[in-house]
């Protein structure tokens, strides 16, 4: 049995959410599937914006800002 097939089947056996994560992103890292996350350019969205977004969420985050968010 290969890794990644060893990797598929501990998937749908994980028992917890904790452990499906862990998992899944092996298995991503495996297979090269982890390498979109590496590159923040996409012309499939708007990058520049998400970007902002994210950083605006977490500083409102940081500030409890409930309403903001």
């Amino acid at each position: 049995m290969s890794n990644i097939s060893k990797l598929e089947k501990a998937l749908t056996q994980a028992s917890n959410y904790s452990e499906w994560k862990q998992t899944a992103l092996a298995l991503d890292e495996l297979e090269g599937k982890h390498k979109w996350r590496l590159e923040l350019e996409s012309s499939d969205y708007d990058y520049h914006l998400l970007k902002s977004r994210i950083r605006l969420f977490r500083k409102l985050c940081k500030q409890n800002d409930y309403d903001q968010l």
